[in-house]
């Protein structure tokens, strides 16, 4: 069960619980240009600082088990290469050119050998889609694995280390057919999800949408306030926690979220801003 929380209900959105249909979420994993305090990384660094964290949680309760563990990490990365055109001009290569500095920092903090980059073994898997290997002591990190390159990763599992996949990149539809496909599934569902964060735009409202091993699924609102002609009045990018749900829950779907943003597009003040969003924001 999901709920909106209280500083919604408070500011006219529907109070209480409701259930919402268990869709796909389509979230877009993309770093805002300001970030969002209130609870909610503010930068790319505290992003990977928290799903360090997360992952952490997962593995320590992992102690003792059958399999080292293997989980999946999503976190937005910064669009350092962006054009007026595209994000990501060079694609997922360009993802992989942001992100690769902060694997180093994502193992240092769940305690592994890495303080020095160079201590770690690295290797590519497929450099074209930018899937690459970090080994340290106890943990194996793999960038953007996708569906081509699950027989590189089975094996890296097999192994004696526990594995962390960040920003997989594989996709259903490429599984392959028949015994083949459910043979990829049964695989991929033996990875928990440890942390993933991810922005979610819909009606003009900005969302992030957090879940970390063992704690409640979250929605904050950003305040990103504009009026009607899409100018600034006045949001600093701070956040507003507005939906959660149970740990053992799905996480809120895009619908869910669509929800929320419909709503406060109904409290519009037609004179430019958003009434629901000031109010949000002027406690």
């Amino acid at each position: 069960m999901w709920c909106f929380a209280s500083s919604v209900a408070g500011a006219g959105l529907r109070g209480g619980q409701e259930c919402g249909r268990r869709r796909r979420p389509r979230h877009v994993a993309r770093a805002g240009a300001g970030g969002a305090s209130g609870g909610v990384p503010r930068s790319f660094d505290e992003a990977i600082d928290e799903a360090s964290a997360s992952v952490g949680v997962y593995l320590s309760g992992r102690a003792g088990g059958e399999s080292p563990g293997r989980c999946t990490v999503t976190v937005p990365v910064p669009a350092t290469d962006a054009t007026d055109l595209d994000d990501y001009p060079g694609g997922v290569r360009s993802m992989f050119k942001a992100l690769a500095p902060s694997v180093p920092r994502l193992l240092r903090g769940l305690g592994a050998a890495c303080a020095d980059p160079d201590a770690c073994t690295t290797r590519w898997i497929d450099r074209d889609d930018a899937v690459a290997v970090w080994e340290a002591e106890g943990v194996v990190v793999v960038t953007f694995a996708t569906s081509e390159t699950l027989p590189a990763l089975r094996a890296l599992c097999d192994g004696p280390k526990a594995v962390v996949v960040v920003n997989p990149q594989w996709r259903d539809g490429d599984l392959g057919l028949g015994p083949w496909k459910q043979k990829n599934r049964a695989f991929l569902d033996t990875f928990a999800s440890a942390y993933s964060l991810a922005t979610v735009r819909a009606r003009g409202v900005e969302m992030r949408v957090r879940s970390r091993h063992g704690a409640k699924h979250q929605v904050y609102v950003i305040d990103v306030r504009t009026d009607l002609a899409g100018k600034s009045i006045g949001g600093d990018g701070t956040a507003a926690l507005v939906l959660e749900a149970d740990a053992d829950a799905p996480p809120p779907d895009y619908w869910a979220l669509d929800a929320i943003a419909k709503d406060i597009a109904k409290k519009g003040d037609g004179g430019g801003g958003n009434t629901l969003i000031n109010k949000l924001f002027s406690r």
